[in-house]
């Protein structure tokens, strides 16, 4: 998916929450895709996602590499067209990650807040919950097919 394909998308909507959340939605299935080929799978599994962002389970520390796979994010939505940002921060039990697309409201015609982009969080939770079980899922978002690991 292209910037252009995903503007389009969101000018199809009418109402403007429509369109940023169409906008939301496409950016969280290219950083998930991102990290389905990056294989953040083999470590982390998503525990929740929605509006807020998305939320992951870390299942093995073996090649838990979180600022590799937003680096992966970054990358295919550079290729897509779009000039994104990255931040991640190390904590005691959660890490969290952002991915910011600045200007990208702004191009779809929406009110913008400088100091805070339209993005997708992310959230990986050292300790998961205990008995956490996983499933494999295949996912289809936008012309992009992926797998994912879940938990529950």
């Amino acid at each position: 998916m292209l910037k252009d394909e995903m503007l389009a998308l969101a000018a199809a909507v009418p109402d403007s929450e429509g369109k940023r959340a169409v906008l939301r939605d496409c950016l969280q299935a290219s950083v998930l895709r991102s990290f389905h080929e990056a294989e953040a799978f083999l470590s982390v599994a998503i525990a929740s996602e929605g509006a807020a962002g998305l939320e992951f389970a870390l299942l093995d520390k073996k090649d838990y590499k979180p600022e590799r796979w937003l680096f992966a994010a970054k990358r295919r939505l550079w290729f897509m067209g779009l000039d994104p940002r990255i931040a991640f921060a190390r904590k005691l039990s959660v890490h969290q990650g952002w991915v910011k697309v600045p200007g990208l409201l702004a191009e779809a015609g929406l009110p913008e807040d400088a100091a805070d982009p339209l993005g997708v969080r992310i959230q990986i939770a050292l300790a998961p919950p205990e008995h956490c079980g996983t499933s494999v899922a295949i996912v289809e978002r936008f012309g992009l097919r992926f797998g994912i690991k879940r938990t529950g």
